[in-house]
This record gives structure tokens, sequence and C-alpha cells, in this order.
């Protein structure tokens, strides 16, 4: 995955022993070649999904598969990024696939989708205002087999359901008294062939 902010560009590894760890990567993105300039080892990741930098390009987020974790670097000097904390929970086990990070009302949250696993698939909402100290404050088991993806804009909730289609639910901003703790289902599309997987 990539995420990009400014003139720098940040990707993430897959398939890695779960002894090495997996990396992030660091680009400088000016010119017209990215030029790689760094790296992070998140250990005992085999997978590092999802890549993210918060609104404020405060902080850098990385989901971690297999061993169920959300990574949170602090990005006060964007090419060096340092560990926060890595958030983890029998509640994202046993992996965060993708990660959605977005401002609900002025508050940073979290919109985890969890690998089914053993269990079926989950989605997770974290509160992320002290990036420190991620809050969990929503979680449901959703998604046949998986929830693959979540997208958020203006206070709305789009879940990508993979064969059980896309939910869109109010978290804010939808009329319909949401909030990420309590997201009300405004509506429900079921695709044609299923495998919904991205949303953006």
């Amino acid at each position: 995955e990539i995420t990009v902010r400014g003139s720098t560009a940040y990707t993430t590894t897959w398939g890695n022993p779960s002894g090495v760890g997996s990396a992030v990567y660091i680009w400088d993105v000016t010119g017209d070649a990215p030029t790689l300039v760094d790296s992070v080892l998140v250990d005992n990741a085999r997978t590092l999904g999802d890549v993210a930098v918060s609104d404020d390009g405060a902080y850098l987020f990385v989901a971690t598969e297999q061993v169920g974790a959300l990574a949170i670097y602090s990005l006060a000097d964007p090419r060096k990024p340092v560990l926060v904390t890595r958030y983890t929970s029998a509640e994202i086990l046993p992996g965060v696939h993708t990660a959605e990070i977005a401002r609900v009302n002025g508050k940073l949250y979290g919109f985890l989708a969890i690998d089914p696993g053993v269990s079926p698939a989950k989605l997770v909402i974290v509160d992320l205002g002290n990036p420190g100290s991620p809050q969990p404050v929503f979680s449901q088991f959703i998604g046949t087999p998986y929830v693959h993806d979540t997208f958020v804009r203006d206070g709305i909730l789009f879940l990508g359901l993979w064969n059980a289609g896309v939910a869109i639910w109010d978290i804010g901003g939808g009329g319909k008294g949401g909030t990420p703790a309590a997201p009300v289902e405004l509506g429900r599309l079921q695709t044609a062939n299923g495998e919904v997987h991205n949303i953006w």
C-alpha cells in the first residue's frame, strides 16, 4: 500500500518471514522518479496492510496482519518516523487488513477492517484522540467473508463487505444521529458479482 504527503511517500511490504518483520519504505517523490531515503522495520509482522498519514501530518498509521496491531508513528520529522505505540487487543486479532484514518466532528478515529481468521470478519472503530493510547469505541462482526475496506467522507462511513456488498453508515454527518461509537445504517447495496474490495 502507499500514501503520499507533500514530497514524501510511504509504502508497505507483504509476505515476509514473521521472525524478520516487514518494512515501511520512505521515499522522496519530488523528482521524476522516487528515491528511497529510509525504512522502518515493523518487528514480527509478516504483512503490512494500509499505511495512512493523519490529516494534520503529525502521525503515520500502519496496519499489521498475522500479529494484529496498528502501529502508530510520530512524524515530527516526516522522513524519520518514531514509534509512539503498537496498539493491539483481542478485538483486532488476528490482524488489521485495512485502516482508514479520518476525523469526525474534530476527533481522529481509525476504522479497522479485521481479518476473519478463525472467526467472522469484524469492523473495529478506535478513538485516536490520544494517538499514544488508542481506545476502541465500536466493534461488530460484519462482511462475507471479509470486511475488506472502509472509507470516510463528511461523517459518512462506507464499508466494502466483499460478497455482502456495500453498507453506508451515518457516523456524524448523515443526519440520523449516528456517531463513531454508535453508527446508524443509511443503506446497503448488493453488487452483482460480489467481491467488493476497495471504496474511494
